[in-house]
């Protein structure tokens, strides 16, 4: 790898942790939603995590169910654009965070890993307990438990997130929003961080 290659990506690095410590310390100050706090855990590690824990980062969520076809097309163009991204040795995939939010309040996290490892998916996966899924549904609408409509929403690196929006996407569509979000906080990770953590959606302008 060429020298100047490995010092770009050394300092992106570098401003990427700034941007996460500048983002949770901004979190600490605001309340944050409910249902970022809420413990989930990773089907594929058994590892325990909250959304909130990825603050800093791009994220983007897509609530799903096994049983939905529409939801494994979508889930084929995520895990397509995250090869894509690794296979090209691109710095932009240690920003961006991919979530599988299972609706399946039920559903074993076994029964998710299985469906994960069948279909060869890259996203991170776990199953949302009812709380969260109400506190889901009360923040973004029904449309967001509705796997068939394959709802998304993204959340920006300082807490902030955007609308629910519903519809398949191709990996060049996703790629293009989280850039697009990314791109919004990224002067507000090198600067003093002002941007509430609000508790309402807060769509891009």
């Amino acid at each position: 790898m060429p020298k100047l290659t490995r010092l770009w990506m050394l300092a992106s690095a570098v401003v990427l942790a700034i941007g996460i410590f500048a983002a949770r310390i901004g979190a600490q100050e605001e309340e944050l939603p409910e249902w970022m706090e809420i413990e989930l855990v990773d089907v594929m590690t058994g590892e325990t995590f909250t959304i909130a824990d990825f603050l800093g980062k791009t994220i983007l969520v897509e609530p799903m169910a096994t049983w939905c076809s529409n939801c494994r097309r979508q889930i084929v163009e995520t895990t397509k654009l995250i090869r894509q991204l690794a296979e090209a040795e691109d710095e932009r995939l240690e920003q961006f965070v991919f979530l599988g939010l299972s609706i399946e309040t039920n559903l074993k996290p076994s029964a998710l890993k299985a469906y994960a490892e069948r279909n060869n998916f890259a996203l991170t996966f776990a199953v949302m307990s009812e709380e969260m899924l109400r506190a889901l549904v009360a923040q973004f609408g029904r449309s967001v438990a509705n796997p068939p409509s394959s709802p998304s929403f993204i959340i920006r690196a300082d807490g902030t997130f955007t609308e629910v929006e519903t519809g398949i996407q191709t990996a060049e569509e996703i790629l293009a929003k989280l850039e697009a979000e990314f791109v919004e906080v990224e002067a507000a990770a090198t600067a003093e961080p002002t941007a509430a953590v609000t508790a309402a959606a807060t769509p891009k302008k």
